[in-house]
């Protein structure tokens, strides 16, 4: 990756600006995993959100493989790790909506800053800062 890539990787002001649409963006899918809910099951919803996603990022995937594949051969574990994280943590906001509604599941799930943070420190070693904290609070 070129220097311009990570330049613009490390912007707070740009790096904001994508948490934030990122945040917005989450409303909409609690909201549609909802109304899907009503219609089927949450393995049954989770299996066709992977599948759907799963051919939505295939060009992607093929226009990067080279890339994707030095990376998975880097750390292995660690990726093997993470996605089995993100089925679960996904698996269970698909079973949380289903069987509480998109608000309340999302309110409660919002908690997760609190977790990064301590997972954070624990395997990165970094801790959060006061404006981290401060945002973290509000």
């Amino acid at each position: 990756m070129g220097a311009g890539y990570n330049l613009c990787m490390r912007s707070n002001v740009l790096g904001t600006a994508i948490a934030v649409i990122a945040s917005i963006l989450w409303g909409g899918v609690y909201a549609t995993k909802e109304l899907i809910s009503q219609k089927a099951s949450p393995l049954v919803t989770l299996g066709a959100l992977y599948l759907v996603g799963g051919i939505m990022v295939l060009p992607v995937i093929l226009f990067l493989w080279k890339d994707i594949m030095l990376s998975l051969r880097s750390s292995p574990g660690l990726f093997l790790g993470s996605a089995s994280l993100a089925l679960l943590a996904d698996a269970a906001i698909i079973w949380s909506i289903s069987m509480m509604g998109g608000t309340s599941a999302g309110l409660i799930e919002t908690s997760y800053p609190l977790w990064t943070a301590l997972f954070i420190l624990l395997f990165v070693g970094t801790a959060p800062d006061a404006a981290t904290l401060l945002g973290g609070g509000l």
